[in-house]
């Protein structure tokens, strides 16, 4: 018999000060997941150059509490027109950095529950199969084929839905588009 107690949320995006509204159907979601079982939403905050020179960037690495909600935000500089292999790279690596603070505090979690193919739902799903934990992948983006614009990001996202253990749409045209 599998138990779920902790569940781990990997978005593509999350609200953050600046933009209370960046997928913030994750956050619901997450809220009320947290009635039920120990929620911990790793959110990667990526910033470009144009943020630098404004002087809009909050970095942080660390747990907060937002909406009742535990939180784990890492942040982090990419530059322009970084490939992106190299950029998809570059967030597994920080991402894998960031689960040592995480488990070592938190625990592993029973469960990983990714929101949009790339790049959260790749890094899930290999940060998943290094810790032995079971990926379900949400996919909200429309067109999906705007995931799918270059081979690398296809390999990207084939690598996402088939490495996790289910894949959910939110509508029945993008479940057939997928």
């Amino acid at each position: 018999l599998f138990m779920i107690r902790r569940v781990m949320v990997i978005p593509s995006s999350y609200p953050s000060p600046t933009n209370p509204v960046n997928g913030v159907f994750v956050e619901d979601q997450a809220r009320v997941l947290a009635e039920r079982f120990d929620v911990l939403v790793f959110a990667q905050r990526v910033y470009g150059w144009r943020q630098v020179l404004q002087g809009r960037i909050p970095f942080r690495d660390g747990f907060t509490m937002r909406e009742g909600i535990r939180l784990y935000e890492q942040s982090g500089f990419m530059p322009p027109r970084f490939l992106h292999h190299a950029a998809m790279v570059y967030l597994l690596k920080r991402a894998r950095a960031a689960m040592l603070t995480i488990t070592g505090s938190w625990g592993t979690p029973d469960i990983i529950h990714a929101h949009v193919t790339l790049p959260a739902g790749w890094i899930a799903v290999k940060l998943g199969r290094e810790m032995g934990v079971p990926v379900v992948l949400t996919e909200s983006t429309g067109p999906f084929s705007v995931l799918l614009k270059t081979a690398s990001r296809r390999r990207y996202a084939w690598e996402a839905l088939t490495g996790a253990a289910t894949v959910t749409a939110m509508s029945p045209p993008l479940a057939e588009t997928i």
